[in-house]
């Protein structure tokens, strides 16, 4: 049975410094603020600065696992059970 070899690369960044910093500041600068816009505003602003830098622009998922590391946004709390509407409050 033959045995598969490794990846060298394996858990690490295969993207340049550079763009691994234009990702960092563009999810600092837009995502992580108190409004939130979608994650497509950062990739835009990614692909944008990216552009003006003359490098080759990361993947969409790649910005959007980035994202996802840095601070997932929190999921709507299901816990609580809906209240009827039709009964009276008391």
């Amino acid at each position: 049975m033959l045995l598969r070899k490794g990846r060298s690369d394996q858990g690490g960044s295969r993207l340049s410094q550079e763009v691994d910093a234009i990702i960092e500041a563009a999810i600092k600068k837009i995502y992580l603020v108190a409004e939130q816009p979608q994650i497509t505003a950062v990739i835009e602003e990614v692909e944008l600065q990216c552009f003006k830098a003359k490098l080759k622009k990361p993947g969409a998922n790649t910005v959007r696992s980035r994202q996802l590391r840095k601070q997932p946004r929190p999921l709507a709390d299901h816990s609580q059970p809906v209240r009827d509407t039709n009964k009276p409050v008391s």
